[in-house]
Protein backbone atom coordinates (compact mmCIF):
# COMPACT_ATOMS: atom_id res chain seq x y z
CA UNK A 1 0.00 0.00 0.00
CA UNK A 2 1.55 3.47 -1.34
CA UNK A 3 1.76 6.16 1.10
CA UNK A 4 -0.56 8.90 1.78
CA UNK A 5 -0.84 12.09 0.67
CA UNK A 6 -0.88 15.13 2.75
CA UNK A 7 -4.80 15.80 4.62
CA UNK A 8 -6.34 18.35 2.62
CA UNK A 9 -9.49 20.29 3.71
CA UNK A 10 -11.47 21.94 1.23
CA UNK A 11 -15.60 23.30 1.12
CA UNK A 12 -17.52 22.17 -1.07
CA UNK A 13 -21.44 22.91 -1.33
CA UNK A 14 -23.65 25.17 0.40
CA UNK A 15 -23.12 25.99 4.41
CA UNK A 16 -20.16 25.00 6.36
CA UNK A 17 -19.44 21.60 4.66
CA UNK A 18 -16.05 20.20 3.43
CA UNK A 19 -14.01 17.15 2.59
CA UNK A 20 -10.77 15.74 4.33
CA UNK A 21 -9.16 12.86 2.18
CA UNK A 22 -5.85 10.56 1.65
CA UNK A 23 -5.25 8.85 -1.52
CA UNK A 24 -3.47 5.48 -1.46
CA UNK A 25 -2.23 3.29 -3.57
CA UNK A 26 -3.09 -0.83 -3.18
CA UNK A 27 -1.08 -2.37 -6.34
CA UNK A 28 -1.65 -0.46 -9.51
CA UNK A 29 -4.58 1.28 -8.33
CA UNK A 30 -5.31 4.33 -6.44
CA UNK A 31 -7.88 4.75 -4.20
CA UNK A 32 -9.41 7.47 -1.74
CA UNK A 33 -10.59 7.70 1.74
CA UNK A 34 -12.12 10.40 3.00
CA UNK A 35 -14.44 11.75 5.57
CA UNK A 36 -18.17 13.53 4.64
CA UNK A 37 -18.37 17.24 4.68
CA UNK A 38 -21.32 16.52 6.75
CA UNK A 39 -20.03 14.13 9.60
CA UNK A 40 -17.17 16.80 9.91
CA UNK A 41 -19.75 20.05 10.66
CA UNK A 42 -18.52 21.14 13.96
CA UNK A 43 -20.72 21.42 17.20
CA UNK A 44 -20.19 25.05 18.74
CA UNK A 45 -16.94 26.25 16.86
CA UNK A 46 -14.44 23.58 17.57
CA UNK A 47 -13.28 22.01 14.33
CA UNK A 48 -10.38 19.67 15.81
CA UNK A 49 -13.21 17.93 17.98
CA UNK A 50 -15.69 17.37 14.39
CA UNK A 51 -12.48 16.12 12.27
CA UNK A 52 -12.17 13.33 15.22
CA UNK A 53 -16.01 11.95 15.26
CA UNK A 54 -15.81 11.42 11.07
CA UNK A 55 -16.34 7.97 9.90
CA UNK A 56 -13.24 6.95 7.48
CA UNK A 57 -15.08 5.95 3.83
CA UNK A 58 -13.23 4.79 0.65
CA UNK A 59 -14.02 5.00 -2.96
CA UNK A 60 -12.48 4.18 -6.10
CA UNK A 61 -13.77 3.77 -9.84
CA UNK A 62 -15.11 0.84 -11.10
CA UNK A 63 -14.13 -0.12 -14.62
CA UNK A 64 -17.16 0.55 -17.06
CA UNK A 65 -19.21 2.38 -14.59
CA UNK A 66 -20.19 6.09 -14.48
CA UNK A 67 -19.76 6.27 -11.02
CA UNK A 68 -17.51 5.78 -8.27
CA UNK A 69 -17.63 2.42 -5.68
CA UNK A 70 -18.07 4.39 -2.11
CA UNK A 71 -18.38 1.80 1.47
CA UNK A 72 -18.14 3.46 5.03
CA UNK A 73 -15.11 1.75 7.22
CA UNK A 74 -17.29 2.14 10.46
CA UNK A 75 -14.49 3.70 11.73
CA UNK A 76 -12.54 7.07 12.61
CA UNK A 77 -9.06 6.07 13.13
CA UNK A 78 -7.19 6.71 9.91
CA UNK A 79 -4.61 3.98 10.48
CA UNK A 80 -7.06 1.21 10.77
CA UNK A 81 -8.87 2.83 7.80
CA UNK A 82 -6.10 2.24 5.57
CA UNK A 83 -5.77 -1.34 6.25
CA UNK A 84 -9.65 -2.17 5.85
CA UNK A 85 -10.05 0.00 2.61
CA UNK A 86 -7.24 -2.32 1.24
CA UNK A 87 -8.61 -5.66 2.65
CA UNK A 88 -11.83 -4.33 1.32
CA UNK A 89 -10.56 -3.37 -2.21
CA UNK A 90 -9.04 -6.88 -2.26
CA UNK A 91 -12.35 -8.55 -1.50
CA UNK A 92 -14.28 -6.59 -4.16
CA UNK A 93 -12.10 -6.91 -7.10
CA UNK A 94 -12.25 -11.01 -6.38
CA UNK A 95 -15.96 -10.45 -6.44
CA UNK A 96 -15.42 -7.79 -10.03
CA UNK A 97 -13.44 -10.84 -11.30
CA UNK A 98 -16.46 -13.40 -10.84
CA UNK A 99 -19.02 -11.56 -12.51
CA UNK A 100 -20.59 -10.10 -9.82
CA UNK A 101 -21.58 -6.41 -9.83
CA UNK A 102 -20.77 -4.58 -6.78
CA UNK A 103 -22.18 -1.01 -6.83
CA UNK A 104 -25.73 0.28 -7.79
CA UNK A 105 -27.41 -2.32 -7.63
CA UNK A 106 -31.38 -3.11 -9.01
CA UNK A 107 -33.28 -5.79 -7.42
CA UNK A 108 -32.47 -7.78 -10.64
CA UNK A 109 -29.15 -7.88 -9.79
CA UNK A 110 -29.88 -9.43 -6.67
CA UNK A 111 -31.39 -12.40 -8.07
CA UNK A 112 -29.32 -12.81 -10.61
CA UNK A 113 -26.61 -12.86 -8.65
CA UNK A 114 -27.97 -15.09 -5.87
CA UNK A 115 -28.59 -17.60 -8.79
CA UNK A 116 -25.02 -18.01 -9.81
CA UNK A 117 -24.10 -17.87 -5.91
CA UNK A 118 -26.92 -21.73 -6.14
CA UNK A 119 -24.96 -22.84 -9.23
CA UNK A 120 -22.10 -22.91 -8.22
CA UNK A 121 -22.86 -24.36 -4.96
CA UNK A 122 -24.71 -27.58 -7.30
CA UNK A 123 -21.20 -27.25 -9.16
CA UNK A 124 -18.90 -27.82 -5.54
CA UNK A 125 -21.60 -30.87 -4.23
CA UNK A 126 -23.08 -28.43 -1.91
CA UNK A 127 -26.96 -28.61 -3.31
CA UNK A 128 -28.56 -30.93 -5.28
CA UNK A 129 -29.34 -30.46 -8.83
CA UNK A 130 -32.71 -31.09 -8.01
CA UNK A 131 -33.11 -28.41 -5.38
CA UNK A 132 -32.67 -25.82 -8.00
CA UNK A 133 -35.43 -26.10 -10.05
CA UNK A 134 -37.80 -25.42 -6.54
CA UNK A 135 -35.43 -22.66 -5.44
CA UNK A 136 -35.96 -20.83 -8.54
CA UNK A 137 -39.76 -20.99 -8.75
CA UNK A 138 -40.00 -19.73 -5.05
CA UNK A 139 -37.87 -16.99 -6.73
CA UNK A 140 -40.30 -16.38 -9.73
CA UNK A 141 -43.40 -15.80 -7.25
CA UNK A 142 -41.36 -13.01 -5.25
CA UNK A 143 -40.03 -11.51 -9.00
CA UNK A 144 -44.00 -11.35 -10.02
CA UNK A 145 -44.81 -9.93 -6.53
CA UNK A 146 -42.22 -7.43 -6.63
CA UNK A 147 -43.35 -6.44 -10.57
CA UNK A 148 -47.17 -5.87 -9.20
CA UNK A 149 -45.69 -3.56 -6.12
CA UNK A 150 -42.94 -1.24 -7.36
CA UNK A 151 -43.27 0.88 -10.23
CA UNK A 152 -39.78 0.42 -11.53
CA UNK A 153 -40.48 -3.27 -10.04
CA UNK A 154 -36.95 -5.63 -10.68
CA UNK A 155 -35.10 -1.75 -11.96
CA UNK A 156 -35.89 -0.79 -8.32
CA UNK A 157 -32.63 0.02 -6.62
CA UNK A 158 -32.28 -2.36 -3.88
CA UNK A 159 -30.91 0.43 -1.60
CA UNK A 160 -34.12 2.20 -1.91
CA UNK A 161 -36.13 -1.17 -0.57
CA UNK A 162 -37.62 -1.70 2.25
CA UNK A 163 -37.82 -5.24 3.93
CA UNK A 164 -41.10 -5.02 5.38
CA UNK A 165 -42.86 -4.70 2.12
CA UNK A 166 -42.68 -8.77 2.03
CA UNK A 167 -45.73 -8.28 4.65
CA UNK A 168 -47.64 -7.94 2.00
CA UNK A 169 -47.00 -11.17 0.32
CA UNK A 170 -49.20 -13.28 2.69
CA UNK A 171 -52.31 -12.05 1.45
CA UNK A 172 -51.12 -11.34 -2.14
CA UNK A 173 -50.36 -15.10 -2.71
CA UNK A 174 -52.98 -16.65 -0.95
CA UNK A 175 -55.45 -15.14 -3.04
CA UNK A 176 -53.33 -16.42 -6.33
CA UNK A 177 -53.46 -20.11 -4.73
CA UNK A 178 -57.09 -20.04 -3.05
CA UNK A 179 -59.05 -23.28 -4.04
CA UNK A 180 -56.12 -24.53 -5.67
CA UNK A 181 -54.69 -25.81 -2.70
CA UNK A 182 -56.16 -26.99 0.63
CA UNK A 183 -55.18 -23.92 3.60
CA UNK A 184 -52.46 -26.25 5.36
CA UNK A 185 -50.49 -26.22 2.01
CA UNK A 186 -50.97 -23.47 0.97
CA UNK A 187 -49.43 -21.73 4.17
CA UNK A 188 -46.28 -23.91 4.28
CA UNK A 189 -45.59 -23.21 0.75
CA UNK A 190 -46.20 -19.45 0.91
CA UNK A 191 -44.01 -19.67 4.19
CA UNK A 192 -40.90 -21.55 2.08
CA UNK A 193 -41.45 -19.09 -0.63
CA UNK A 194 -40.96 -16.24 1.84
CA UNK A 195 -37.89 -18.10 3.52
CA UNK A 196 -36.06 -18.69 0.12
CA UNK A 197 -36.82 -15.17 -0.84
CA UNK A 198 -35.80 -13.65 2.57
CA UNK A 199 -32.47 -16.01 2.15
CA UNK A 200 -31.47 -14.55 -0.97
CA UNK A 201 -31.55 -11.03 0.47
CA UNK A 202 -29.76 -12.18 3.15
CA UNK A 203 -27.26 -13.70 0.86
CA UNK A 204 -26.54 -10.37 -0.70
CA UNK A 205 -26.28 -8.33 2.61
CA UNK A 206 -23.46 -10.75 3.78
CA UNK A 207 -21.82 -10.23 0.89
CA UNK A 208 -22.11 -6.54 1.08
CA UNK A 209 -24.51 -6.39 -2.30
CA UNK A 210 -27.34 -5.02 -0.14
CA UNK A 211 -28.64 -3.25 2.61
CA UNK A 212 -29.85 -4.70 5.49
CA UNK A 213 -33.16 -2.72 5.61
CA UNK A 214 -33.68 -4.91 2.54
CA UNK A 215 -33.58 -8.18 4.40
CA UNK A 216 -37.83 -9.26 4.04
CA UNK A 217 -39.71 -8.66 7.25
CA UNK A 218 -43.08 -9.99 7.97
CA UNK A 219 -45.65 -10.52 10.47
CA UNK A 220 -44.89 -14.49 11.66
CA UNK A 221 -48.05 -16.41 10.51
CA UNK A 222 -48.13 -20.21 12.29
CA UNK A 223 -48.36 -23.05 9.72
CA UNK A 224 -49.98 -26.92 10.55
CA UNK A 225 -47.90 -29.52 11.47
CA UNK A 226 -47.72 -31.72 8.10
CA UNK A 227 -50.29 -34.78 8.37
CA UNK A 228 -49.84 -37.46 5.59
CA UNK A 229 -53.35 -39.11 4.56
CA UNK A 230 -53.48 -42.47 5.69
CA UNK A 231 -53.70 -44.44 2.88
CA UNK A 232 -55.84 -47.58 4.30
CA UNK A 233 -55.19 -50.81 2.85
CA UNK A 234 -58.55 -51.24 1.13
CA UNK A 235 -57.58 -47.77 -0.75
CA UNK A 236 -54.08 -49.40 -1.59
CA UNK A 237 -55.63 -52.76 -3.02
CA UNK A 238 -57.64 -50.90 -5.41
CA UNK A 239 -54.62 -48.55 -6.52
CA UNK A 240 -52.75 -51.89 -7.05
CA UNK A 241 -55.65 -53.57 -8.75
CA UNK A 242 -56.12 -50.57 -11.22
CA UNK A 243 -52.58 -50.29 -11.83
CA UNK A 244 -52.52 -53.84 -13.24
CA UNK A 245 -55.34 -53.36 -15.40
CA UNK A 246 -53.92 -50.45 -17.19
CA UNK A 247 -50.52 -51.58 -17.25
CA UNK A 248 -51.58 -54.90 -19.15
CA UNK A 249 -50.72 -55.25 -22.58
CA UNK A 250 -52.91 -53.95 -25.34
CA UNK A 251 -53.12 -55.20 -28.47
CA UNK A 252 -52.87 -51.17 -30.06
CA UNK A 253 -49.87 -50.62 -27.34
CA UNK A 254 -46.04 -50.31 -28.96
CA UNK A 255 -43.22 -51.35 -27.57
CA UNK A 256 -42.64 -48.40 -25.96
CA UNK A 257 -45.97 -48.26 -24.55
CA UNK A 258 -45.76 -51.73 -22.77
CA UNK A 259 -42.65 -50.53 -21.42
CA UNK A 260 -43.29 -47.19 -19.90
CA UNK A 261 -46.31 -48.83 -18.47
CA UNK A 262 -44.73 -51.47 -17.06
CA UNK A 263 -42.37 -48.42 -15.29
CA UNK A 264 -44.90 -47.26 -13.94
CA UNK A 265 -46.53 -50.28 -12.71
CA UNK A 266 -42.96 -51.46 -11.12
CA UNK A 267 -41.64 -48.30 -10.19
CA UNK A 268 -44.93 -47.64 -8.01
CA UNK A 269 -44.78 -51.36 -6.44
CA UNK A 270 -40.74 -50.77 -5.73
CA UNK A 271 -40.76 -47.63 -3.68
CA UNK A 272 -44.59 -49.21 -2.27
CA UNK A 273 -41.49 -52.24 -0.73
CA UNK A 274 -39.03 -50.05 0.10
CA UNK A 275 -39.48 -46.56 0.39
CA UNK A 276 -36.99 -44.62 -1.79
CA UNK A 277 -38.41 -41.36 -3.01
CA UNK A 278 -39.02 -40.63 -6.54
CA UNK A 279 -35.62 -38.72 -7.12
CA UNK A 280 -33.79 -41.47 -5.61
CA UNK A 281 -35.47 -43.85 -7.98
CA UNK A 282 -35.02 -42.57 -10.87
CA UNK A 283 -31.32 -41.61 -9.73
CA UNK A 284 -30.55 -45.32 -9.13
CA UNK A 285 -28.17 -46.79 -11.57
CA UNK A 286 -27.43 -50.99 -12.26
CA UNK A 287 -24.01 -50.37 -10.05
CA UNK A 288 -25.90 -49.24 -7.01
CA UNK A 289 -27.50 -52.69 -7.05
CA UNK A 290 -25.83 -55.51 -4.98
CA UNK A 291 -28.40 -58.96 -5.85
CA UNK A 292 -28.66 -62.06 -3.81
CA UNK A 293 -30.77 -63.98 -6.51
CA UNK A 294 -30.88 -66.81 -3.52
CA UNK A 295 -33.02 -64.91 -1.29
CA UNK A 296 -34.08 -62.39 -4.10
CA UNK A 297 -32.73 -59.60 -1.51
CA UNK A 298 -31.64 -56.39 -3.30
CA UNK A 299 -29.23 -53.88 -0.88
CA UNK A 300 -29.90 -50.40 -2.56
CA UNK A 301 -26.95 -47.85 -2.74
CA UNK A 302 -28.98 -44.26 -2.70
CA UNK A 303 -25.86 -42.07 -3.09
CA UNK A 304 -25.97 -38.34 -2.09
CA UNK A 305 -26.37 -36.36 -5.32
CA UNK A 306 -30.01 -38.02 -5.18
CA UNK A 307 -30.88 -38.12 -2.06
CA UNK A 308 -32.60 -35.21 -0.07
CA UNK A 309 -30.54 -35.17 2.75
CA UNK A 310 -27.28 -35.35 0.19
CA UNK A 311 -25.81 -38.41 2.46
CA UNK A 312 -25.11 -41.96 1.06
CA UNK A 313 -27.66 -44.68 2.51
CA UNK A 314 -27.95 -47.96 2.00
CA UNK A 315 -31.07 -49.70 2.36
CA UNK A 316 -32.82 -53.41 0.62
CA UNK A 317 -36.08 -54.33 -1.06
CA UNK A 318 -36.97 -58.35 -0.48
CA UNK A 319 -39.68 -60.21 -2.18
CA UNK A 320 -42.80 -59.32 0.07
CA UNK A 321 -46.10 -58.57 -2.14
CA UNK A 322 -47.66 -61.81 -3.48
CA UNK A 323 -48.71 -62.89 -7.18
CA UNK A 324 -50.50 -65.85 -7.86
CA UNK A 325 -49.86 -67.05 -4.35
CA UNK A 326 -46.16 -66.72 -4.33
CA UNK A 327 -43.62 -63.31 -3.27
CA UNK A 328 -42.49 -60.94 -5.61
CA UNK A 329 -39.57 -58.36 -5.42
CA UNK A 330 -40.62 -55.86 -7.98
CA UNK A 331 -37.49 -54.52 -8.33
CA UNK A 332 -35.98 -58.12 -9.71
CA UNK A 333 -38.93 -58.37 -11.64
CA UNK A 334 -38.50 -55.07 -13.72
CA UNK A 335 -34.78 -55.85 -14.07
CA UNK A 336 -35.14 -59.33 -15.43
CA UNK A 337 -38.34 -59.04 -17.61
CA UNK A 338 -38.11 -55.51 -18.69
CA UNK A 339 -35.20 -53.56 -18.35
CA UNK A 340 -33.37 -53.19 -21.32
CA UNK A 341 -30.14 -51.22 -20.21
CA UNK A 342 -27.39 -53.32 -18.64
CA UNK A 343 -24.02 -51.83 -18.56
CA UNK A 344 -23.10 -50.83 -14.96
CA UNK A 345 -23.51 -46.66 -15.71
CA UNK A 346 -27.19 -47.31 -17.43
CA UNK A 347 -30.25 -46.04 -15.21
CA UNK A 348 -32.23 -48.66 -13.62
CA UNK A 349 -35.03 -46.95 -14.57
CA UNK A 350 -33.86 -45.72 -18.34
CA UNK A 351 -35.49 -44.41 -21.10
CA UNK A 352 -36.10 -46.81 -24.05
CA UNK A 353 -33.95 -45.97 -26.63
CA UNK A 354 -30.46 -44.36 -24.31
CA UNK A 355 -30.49 -46.17 -20.82
CA UNK A 356 -27.42 -43.46 -19.80
CA UNK A 357 -29.15 -40.36 -20.83
CA UNK A 358 -29.91 -37.48 -18.24
CA UNK A 359 -32.86 -35.51 -16.99
CA UNK A 360 -31.97 -32.09 -18.10
CA UNK A 361 -34.19 -30.64 -14.98
CA UNK A 362 -32.39 -33.45 -12.80
CA UNK A 363 -29.45 -34.05 -13.83
CA UNK A 364 -28.45 -36.49 -11.59
CA UNK A 365 -31.54 -38.68 -12.40
CA UNK A 366 -32.67 -40.35 -15.56
CA UNK A 367 -34.60 -38.93 -18.43
CA UNK A 368 -37.05 -41.85 -17.91
CA UNK A 369 -38.36 -39.68 -14.55
CA UNK A 370 -40.19 -37.45 -17.29
CA UNK A 371 -41.23 -40.26 -19.40
CA UNK A 372 -42.90 -41.82 -16.46
CA UNK A 373 -44.88 -38.69 -14.99
CA UNK A 374 -46.14 -38.41 -18.55
CA UNK A 375 -47.38 -41.89 -18.69
CA UNK A 376 -48.88 -41.46 -14.91
CA UNK A 377 -50.72 -38.39 -15.77
CA UNK A 378 -52.45 -39.35 -19.09
CA UNK A 379 -53.19 -42.37 -18.77
CA UNK A 380 -52.80 -43.75 -15.21
CA UNK A 381 -54.03 -40.61 -12.96
CA UNK A 382 -57.25 -40.58 -15.32
CA UNK A 383 -58.29 -44.14 -14.62
CA UNK A 384 -57.54 -43.70 -10.58
CA UNK A 385 -60.26 -40.52 -11.32
CA UNK A 386 -63.14 -42.85 -11.86
CA UNK A 387 -62.73 -44.44 -8.66
CA UNK A 388 -61.73 -41.13 -6.80
CA UNK A 389 -58.24 -41.92 -6.07
CA UNK A 390 -56.76 -39.39 -8.17
CA UNK A 391 -54.81 -38.15 -5.16
CA UNK A 392 -53.06 -41.48 -5.07
CA UNK A 393 -49.23 -41.15 -6.32
CA UNK A 394 -45.81 -41.51 -6.44
CA UNK A 395 -45.02 -40.68 -3.08
CA UNK A 396 -48.37 -42.18 -1.80
CA UNK A 397 -46.28 -45.11 -2.14
CA UNK A 398 -43.74 -44.06 -0.34
CA UNK A 399 -46.40 -43.53 2.70
CA UNK A 400 -47.76 -46.51 2.40
CA UNK A 401 -44.34 -48.34 3.15
CA UNK A 402 -43.41 -46.14 6.09
CA UNK A 403 -46.74 -46.68 7.68
CA UNK A 404 -47.56 -50.13 7.52
CA UNK A 405 -44.08 -50.81 8.51
CA UNK A 406 -44.72 -48.57 11.56
CA UNK A 407 -47.55 -50.67 12.19
CA UNK A 408 -45.65 -53.74 11.31
CA UNK A 409 -44.50 -53.02 14.95
CA UNK A 410 -40.84 -51.70 13.45
CA UNK A 411 -38.84 -49.37 15.64
CA UNK A 412 -39.32 -46.07 14.31
CA UNK A 413 -35.64 -44.98 14.53
CA UNK A 414 -35.06 -48.00 12.07
CA UNK A 415 -37.27 -47.15 10.12
CA UNK A 416 -36.66 -43.68 9.68
CA UNK A 417 -32.88 -44.81 9.18
CA UNK A 418 -34.15 -46.87 6.07
CA UNK A 419 -35.96 -43.89 4.34
CA UNK A 420 -33.30 -41.46 5.10
CA UNK A 421 -35.65 -39.01 7.22
CA UNK A 422 -35.12 -38.01 10.91
CA UNK A 423 -37.27 -39.63 13.77
CA UNK A 424 -38.35 -36.39 14.88
CA UNK A 425 -39.87 -36.13 11.43
CA UNK A 426 -41.65 -39.56 11.37
CA UNK A 427 -43.04 -38.79 15.10
CA UNK A 428 -44.39 -35.52 13.94
CA UNK A 429 -45.79 -36.62 10.27
CA UNK A 430 -46.89 -40.05 11.58
CA UNK A 431 -47.80 -39.60 15.09
CA UNK A 432 -51.25 -41.06 14.50
CA UNK A 433 -50.27 -43.83 13.47
CA UNK A 434 -47.70 -44.30 16.68
CA UNK A 435 -50.81 -43.38 18.69
CA UNK A 436 -52.75 -46.52 17.19
CA UNK A 437 -49.84 -48.66 18.08
CA UNK A 438 -49.70 -47.63 21.80
CA UNK A 439 -53.20 -48.29 21.97
CA UNK A 440 -53.07 -51.53 20.44
CA UNK A 441 -50.08 -52.53 22.91
CA UNK A 442 -52.47 -51.22 25.91
CA UNK A 443 -55.17 -53.22 24.45
CA UNK A 444 -52.84 -56.37 24.53
CA UNK A 445 -51.93 -56.14 28.01
CA UNK A 446 -55.47 -55.64 29.33
CA UNK A 447 -56.48 -58.51 30.90
CA UNK A 448 -53.17 -60.03 31.47
CA UNK A 449 -52.45 -61.62 34.75
CA UNK A 450 -49.59 -59.47 36.95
Amino acid sequence: MGRSSNAAKSRYGKGFSFLEKHELTVGSRKLTLFRRGDQLRPKGGDLSAAVARGVWYFKFRVKGKKNDYKESLKTNSLREAKKLAEDRYLELLSEIKSGHQIQSLNLGDVFRQYGKHLDDQVRRGLKRPSTLKNIHCRLGHGKRFLHQKLSLALNTKVSTVDGNLWNQYLPWRELEVRGKTKNQASLSMIRDELLQIRAAFRWAYEKKLSSERAIPRWDTFKTPEPKRKRVTFEQYNQVVRILNTWSSPKESDSPKDVYYKSMVRQAFLTISNCGLRSGELFGLRNKDLTIDAESQIVTIRVRAETSKKSKDRNTTISARTYDNGQKVNHLLRWLKEHAIHKREDDFVFAMFEDGSKRSKIYPAHSAARGKFYDFYKRGLRAQLKLKGLEWFDLYHCRHVYISYRLLDDKNPYMVAKAVGTSLNQIEKTYDNIQAEIASLEIQKNIGKKK
